[in-house]
């Protein structure tokens, strides 16, 4: 067998908190698009996207505490809070594409992090 490169597993736990603040970021765009939401059906599909990306990112921390790594911080960056004043100036279409792109990368970066791992030590990894 093998063991986890240093750097591979140190890029994983970044990618991860990355995606997991991501994941928060996403809530709160989607909440802010839900609370200026007139039609409640749109409002309540918005506010369930909002939950949904709670907990994506609360399944991220709890990987990230199996991992022994810190969790980011919970307020927004700049970046953050600039991209939810664009987002909600160009309407939810565009939010939710946004949003969908973001998780998308996150998603392929993670996934390559382990398939790297997987076809390095010839393995694979024990599902958690």
């Amino acid at each position: 067998m093998g063991y986890v490169d240093f750097r591979v597993r140190q890029a994983f736990v970044t990618a991860t908190q990355r995606a997991c603040r991501h994941e928060r970021a996403n809530a709160r765009v989607y909440r802010a698009l839900a609370a200026h939401m007139s039609d409640t059906s749109h409002r309540i599909v918005l506010l369930k996207l909002a939950d949904a990306a709670d907990h994506c990112a609360a399944r991220h921390a709890t990987r990230l505490r199996g991992l022994g790594a810190g969790l980011p911080p919970e307020g927004d960056t700049w970046g953050e809070r600039f991209w939810r004043w664009l987002l909600m100036r160009l309407g939810t279409r565009w939010a939710l594409v946004w949003a969908d792109w973001v998780q998308y990368n996150d998603t392929e970066w993670l996934t390559f992090l382990v398939e790297w791992e997987v076809r390095r030590l010839g393995t694979h990894p024990r599902p958690s």
